[in-house]
């Protein structure tokens, strides 16, 4: 076990509670306008969970969600196809990428690979946890090409989080790319840089796609054909969530407040170099190659130029908690759904917390015991639902999202039917989505 690891990562988690507030209110500023989210390790899940029913207390709620009792035998059987995996094995590869700013971005790749490869078991946090699906790396990919999901981690986070979203997308024909954001990872976390992370982490996810879409020679050969370019998605966790609002076309436009006076900044000020490149307000770091995002407990709502909200380049299909203390969903993803255009989702899990999208409760047992009684709740089943159950939904969600608007699968449209099904821990706005 790499002690020194798990000490950072716990001394950082503990710390979560302080950013927590900085997160809700801050905008890319200066560094005392924290942009992060406080967290330490972010993530989400795997498996199949379903959802349904009828209208709910949304705004904009899908016009067709009335007709969701002639969807419902469409709707269960989609439901069952996306909670059953694709039969591919799942491999995985380590790149890296030239990133915003001088920085070295370190990409994991999650990748459908052939059937009957024999590698070594991935390891993830370090060599800290073991693939719980097998994934392997050092063996060639199925034959392609297929969509690609870029996933951002959260602040103070990194980039295999994740894991098990990204393998379950990769188990269903998916290639999914996570960088690290240097300088914003629980190894590498420089407070000075939050702020000037709001430009970096946007431009980490267009670079991300430039490597992957872009084989260099030392790279398999495989990677040449691997990706289908014209079918790209984004998501991203709390801090990711905002990252990949940015890059789905949502432009930056803090309040007057929180803009840094760069006329004196010094040339090393990387916040006021990104500022000056930028130009004119409002900023635009989308990448036009993202077809749909799916943000994940999001921050930040309030940094985004409301009107390019309703102008996304593709749809937008939110996930949040109602017992999100990090990241308030009020403030944060209800407030995105009714300044969203169409078409547009929001599935709202009942209860859980900010933790609830992530691997945390794998690297409990790890911590040393004065770190791990803020994640005692989540982890042992008294926050509900269940951590697993709550990964479950998450993935079964992200999947629809990605299969509907990469794959063209429209049977699948049914499982964004406004409501909450009876016994069900999520509740669901949409609108557009069902047509």
């Amino acid at each position: 076990m790499n002690k020194i690891f798990l000490l950072i990562l716990a001394a950082l988690l503990v710390s979560a509670p302080g950013c927590a507030s900085d997160e809700a209110a801050a905008t890319p500023s200066s560094a005392d306008a924290a942009a992060g989210d406080g967290t330490g390790s972010d993530g989400t899940g795997s498996g199949g969970a379903g959802s349904g029913g009828t209208g709910s207390d949304a705004a904009g709620v899908d016009s067709a969600a009335t007709d969701a009792s002639q969807d419902g035998a469409a709707a269960n059987d989609a439901q069952a196809d996306v909670a059953k995996p694709t039969s591919y094995p799942i491999g995985v590869l380590t790149l890296e990428a030239k990133g915003p700013g001088g920085r070295t971005l370190p990409i994991t790749l999650w990748y459908p690979a052939a059937a009957n490869a024999s590698g070594e078991l991935a390891n993830y946090m370090i060599g800290q946890v073991p693939s719980p699906r097998g994934a392997q790396t050092g063996v060639p990919a199925a034959q392609g090409p297929f969509p690609l999901v870029a996933f951002s981690h959260g602040n103070s986070g990194v980039r295999d989080q994740s894991f098990f979203l990204c393998e379950e997308l990769a188990s269903r024909g998916y290639v999914v790319a996570a960088p690290d954001h240097t300088g914003n990872t629980f190894l590498d976390f420089d407070q000075s840089m939050i702020a000037a992370m709001a430009f970096l982490r946007p431009k980490d996810i267009s670079a991300t796609l430039d490597r992957v879409l872009k084989p260099e020679p030392n790279d398999p050969k495989w990677m040449t054909g691997l990706v289908d370019e014209k079918r790209i998605g984004v998501s991203g966790h709390s801090f990711g969530g905002y990252t990949s609002l940015a890059v789905a076309g949502a432009h930056l436009q803090p309040p007057a407040q929180f803009m840094p006076d760069c006329s004196k900044a010094k040339p090393e000020d990387l916040l006021c170099q990104e500022i000056k490149a930028a130009g004119p307000l409002p900023w635009d770091l989308s990448d036009k190659r993202v077809k749909v995002a799916v943000p994940l407990a999001h921050c930040l709502t309030q940094a985004f130029e409301p009107n390019s909200l309703k102008k996304m380049n593709g749809p937008v299909m939110l996930q949040a908690a109602t017992g999100d203390k990090t990241c308030d969903p009020v403030a944060e993803a209800k407030a995105t759904y009714k300044l969203l255009g169409s078409p547009k989702s929001l599935v709202l899990l009942q209860g859980g917390d900010h933790f609830s999208y992530s691997n945390i409760c794998e690297l409990v047992p790890l911590m040393p015991a004065a770190y791990k009684k803020q994640f005692e709740a989540l982890c042992s089943g008294k926050v509900q639902p269940p951590i697993d159950t709550s990964l479950a939904i998450v993935s079964h969600f992200a999947a629809a999202a990605f299969d509907i608007y990469l794959r063209d699968q429209n049977g699948l449209r049914g499982e964004f039917a406004a409501g909450a099904a009876p016994g069900s821990p999520v509740e669901i706005q949409s609108e557009g989505v069902l047509q």
